[in-house]
């Protein structure tokens, strides 16, 4: 019933690093609580999972991997219901490859989000409001999402990993995260339609979110940028 959405698209929490960002996460997900249009995507590397086999530090986390879970469900269960699709990351998969045991899930399972729950990525379609006014017929528009990989350490080569995205599925909005830089950026395209010969010229949005993890540890000795934590909102209408 609603005009517009807003999503949020929310990714590299870090949660139990020892220099994660608690402090502006929770200000981000009470300003979810309070939008009446805000829904989540959530899109990997929630938790730190630092594990013996890791690059991560596993003497410098504040909480244990399990610790680390617990904390995520009840920072998330309060918005359960805002939840749109969940996927796991790269610090998730550590434990995967090593034990079969997929994290991510179990999170979901404690929520009840498992039908919402792709270990690799989601592609999501959201009907709302009115299209073109008609009672009977809703807006309609679809968002891939997943964690991604690589990107390397500029701007550009983040940028690439995320368009390439759109090699994959063809949707409406492309949601990668893991490099830790907010990125938006739009391009169009002409949509050849067999039935009437003709050309649709289309929009689609290209978002790659932002990060809680700080500068110190691993991202200053590697000569590492600083994640920038300003999030980002989609607005849909």
């Amino acid at each position: 019933d609603l005009d517009t959405i807003n999503i949020y698209p929310i990714a590299d929490l870090h949660i139990g690093s020892a220099h994660q960002n608690m402090k502006e996460l929770v200000a981000l997900l009470e300003i979810v609580k309070n939008d009446s249009n805000g829904y989540i995507v959530l899109n990997g590397d929630l938790i730190n999972n630092a594990i013996k086999t890791s690059v991560s530090d596993t003497y410098t986390e504040r909480l244990s991997p399990e610790k680390q879970i617990d904390l995520l469900v009840d920072l998330f269960k309060p918005l359960v219901h805002k939840i749109l699709s969940v996927t796991k990351g790269n610090h998730e998969n550590r434990t995967y490859r090593l034990t079969g045991i997929d994290i991510i899930k179990y999170f979901c399972y404690r929520l009840g989000l498992e039908d919402l729950y792709d270990e690799d990525g989601n592609v999501v379609f959201v009907s709302f409001g009115k299209s073109r006014g008609r009672e009977t017929v809703r807006n309609t528009f679809s968002l891939f999402h997943r964690h991604g990989h690589g990107g390397g350490s500029t701007i550009g080569g983040k940028a690439n990993a995320l368009n390439k995205m759109s090699r994959q599925v063809q949707a409406n909005i492309y949601v990668h995260s893991h490099t830790h830089s907010p990125i938006i950026f739009k391009e169009d395209y002409f949509l050849a339609n067999n039935a009437n010969k003709g050309l649709s010229r289309v929009s689609r949005l290209f978002v790659n979110t932002n990060a809680y993890e700080g500068f110190e540890g691993y991202a200053l000795s590697m000569g590492l940028t600083p994640s920038n934590g300003e999030y980002i909102v989609i607005k849909v209408w």
